[in-house]
């Protein structure tokens, strides 16, 4: 992996994804599934708040809705002879392990190193700065399933700022097979307008995230946080199907950590207006967002939004701290588009 020598972007993000005009990030082997920018704090505060709720068992369902989708991930990079040589050869189903890993760090996952391997049994190794550790392991099951063709369980322990995991076949019925699926096919157009860079074309906005391979780290340097790169439909699996068990208390953890962020961004500096949303959301691949506002009331239209909780919150958070007064929002939702109203709370 090189980094970009005009924007710092590795090369491996510049192969694997495009950002579209229509405020998406597909990947290129599969133009349906998406990927996005989330920041590490939020993703692991929902986790805490929803812990708070039904108990350790989050994490676990956490890293089901990961594998699932880290699985077809590799499954679309692992085609034709390639896909042959790694899941017919021991040396070939190591090295594809080793390159999987080292691609992870330009996602921001953290450093990752593989020590333990038998094809078709195990996959093990540590991790150093892990971004949420079963997410992690969810992805290394995914990478299991896909180069073994086999069902798979995981394992992890916490150790600060490391962990260490294992991966083993499962002999036993998969109970989740059925479970974590979320469809997410409609795509409306946009007109995102981007500034390429001139040695490897992808937005230049993207210069304001630093990677640091070697530890495999990404930070948003505008906004002084860490930040991950991961498929979207990961996330929408497992919080559409915690919300359906638990209900509303779900929403309201993403709503409220997003919002959070929301605030901090105008007070950084990173929005200072709301002109600065299209570019925000479209950089991170959340929507393609239009604005419009009318004395106090904001309207904005989102276009293929990521996840609705999470963007409801991001857009409440930024009209609060740029109105300095607290507000309430109206969601109108059809298939690939969210209409926000915010306006001052009665």
């Amino acid at each position: 992996m090189k980094p970009c020598k005009e924007c710092g972007v590795p090369d491996i993000i510049n192969r694997d994804q495009k950002w579209d005009s229509n405020g998406t990030i597909p990947i290129t082997a599969d133009p349906e599934f998406r990927m996005g920018i989330i920041e590490i704090e939020t993703m692991r505060g929902i986790a805490s708040d929803l812990e708070a709720i039904v108990g350790p068992s989050i994490h676990t369902m956490f890293m089901e809705g990961k594998r699932k989708y880290a699985r077809h991930y590799i499954d679309c990079l692992l085609k034709g002879p390639l896909g042959f040589l790694v899941r017919h050869s021991e040396a070939g189903g190591k090295k594809a392990y080793q390159t999987l890993l080292q691609t992870s760090t330009s996602l921001g996952f953290g450093h990752a190193v593989l020590e333990v391997y038998e094809r078709k049994e195990k996959v093990g190794g540590s991790i150093q700065n892990p971004y949420y550790t079963p997410f992690f392991v969810g992805d290394v099951r995914g990478g299991f399933e896909s180069i073994e063709r086999l069902p798979s369980k995981g394992s992890w322990q916490d150790k600060g700022d490391s962990a260490t995991l294992l991966i083993e076949r499962l002999d036993v019925e998969d109970k989740y097979e059925a479970r974590f699926l979320f469809a997410d096919k409609t795509r409306l157009p946009g007109n995102m307008k981007y500034t390429p860079c001139k040695k490897c074309k992808l937005p230049m906005e993207l210069s304001r995230f630093k990677w640091d391979l070697a530890k495999g780290l990404i930070t948003d340097t505008a906004a002084k946080e860490r930040v991950f790169i991961i498929g979207l439909n990961d996330l929408n699996s497992v919080f559409t199907e915690l919300e359906e068990a638990i209900g509303d208390a779900v929403p309201n953890a993403v709503i409220g950590r997003s919002k959070a962020v929301g605030k901090a961004l105008v007070k950084k500096g990173v929005i200072s207006d709301y002109n600065d949303v299209v570019k925000e959301f479209g950089i991170k691949g959340l929507a393609f967002t239009e604005v419009r506002k009318d004395k106090q009331t904001l309207h904005l239209t989102l276009k293929n939004p990521a996840n609705k909780p999470y963007l409801v919150g991001r857009a409440l958070g930024i009209y609060e701290g740029l109105e300095g007064t607290e507000g309430e929002v109206t969601v109108k939702q059809s298939p690939a588009l969210m209409e926000l109203t915010i306006q001052p709370k009665k």
